[in-house]
């Protein structure tokens, strides 16, 4: 399978694989390699992993936790919101959705999680982060 894409206003042309859970941009001939996701995890999986992150007695180990639970998985931004909640403290928060913004099917949506932070630096942080690691768009 072959993409096209923008990079910097130049148009490129690379290989492509579709699994099961999103498209996978660089394949085995590069140590970069990006999912795409296009299906998220059901309802019961993000339960059971907001289970397991909370089972964690310490911020760090809740991070931790939650980054192996969730790696090569696909959410959708109220199951992001979901899994930020099992969080205390927005440092981690913070850091927990910086890690899954590519991993979000449904990321034009992404403020909805940007609105989930109480402090202005917090959002202002996710925002910047947001802007400079928006998807390569797929034709």
């Amino acid at each position: 399978m072959k993409y096209l894409f923008f990079i910097g206003g130049l148009l490129v042309l690379g290989s492509c694989d579709l699994t099961n859970k999103g498209i996978l941009i660089g394949g085995s001939s590069t140590d970069i390699v990006k999912v795409v996701c296009t299906d998220a995890v059901s309802q019961a999986q993000v339960d059971n992993m907001v289970a397991k992150i909370k089972s964690e007695a310490f911020k760090d180990d809740k991070l931790a936790r939650a980054k192996f639970v969730t790696q090569n998985e696909c959410f959708t931004v109220d199951q992001v919101i979901k899994i930020l909640d099992a969080f205390t403290f927005d440092d981690n928060k913070l850091n927990m959705a910086k890690n899954l913004y590519d991993q979000t099917v449904d990321q034009e949506n992404y403020d909805l999680v940007v609105d989930t932070f109480v402090h202005k630096s917090d959002k202002d942080e996710l925002r910047e982060f947001i802007l400079n690691n928006q998807n390569t768009v797929l034709f």
